[in-house]
């Protein structure tokens, strides 16, 4: 697959913008690019059932477009499991984040300790080596983190668990399986208000 052929136009007030898009021959899509900032989110809505890689796609998408430049909030983003963090992403780069990504409690540890602060930080509760519950511990260890909104994501729903997240600095706790609407509205809210 030779990629996606964008012709851009500039506009300074915006960032980058699309003026045609064209797939490869052998990738079929019948959406079409929303007009504005194209996000990997888009890219994926036109890719479609093409067999790359989501990871290899995004990298093709932020060198070819400087995503990074266009997105002014960053969320930390830490779950293991492949079909939930690709969720996450899509619907996270859709609200204009750009994403961070890690798939271990060890990897998020090097992470938080690299990274800018970001606007949002999102944690499985049970991951390889690091659990969730010991990287919020981190993460409102660190003083300039203090005021991040985490959200807490676990298959676990029982009261302890919730209390447990609540108790040790989590601004929100989400079951698993989620809704993707009631994810999106809780991010806005924990973004505006900052708890």
């Amino acid at each position: 697959m030779r990629g996606l052929l964008f012709d851009w136009e500039a506009e300074p007030a915006n960032g980058l913008l699309p003026r045609s898009v064209r797939l490869p021959g052998n990738v079929k899509s019948g959406r079409k690019i929303r007009k504005g900032r194209v996000t990997n989110a888009d890219i994926m809505l036109n890719i479609g059932e093409n067999p790359v890689n989501f990871e290899a796609r995004v990298r093709y998408s932020e060198a070819i477009m400087g995503e990074t430049a266009t997105q002014s909030r960053t969320a930390l983003v830490v779950e293991d499991d492949d079909q939930i963090s690709y969720l996450l992403r899509f619907i996270l780069e859709r609200e204009g984040f750009k994403v961070e990504l890690a798939k271990d409690g060890r990897k998020a540890s090097e992470l938080i300790a690299q990274i800018p602060v970001p606007a949002l930080a999102m944690l499985d509760v049970m991951l390889p080596y690091v659990d969730g519950y010991q990287l919020l511990g981190e993460i409102r260890g660190r003083e300039e983190w203090s005021g991040v909104p985490v959200v807490m994501l676990s298959a676990k729903s029982q009261e302890k668990d919730i209390v447990r997240a609540l108790d040790a600095g989590a601004a929100d706790y989400l079951v698993k399986p989620f809704k993707p609407d009631e994810l999106r509205a809780r991010i806005k809210r924990l973004v505006r208000t900052g708890k």
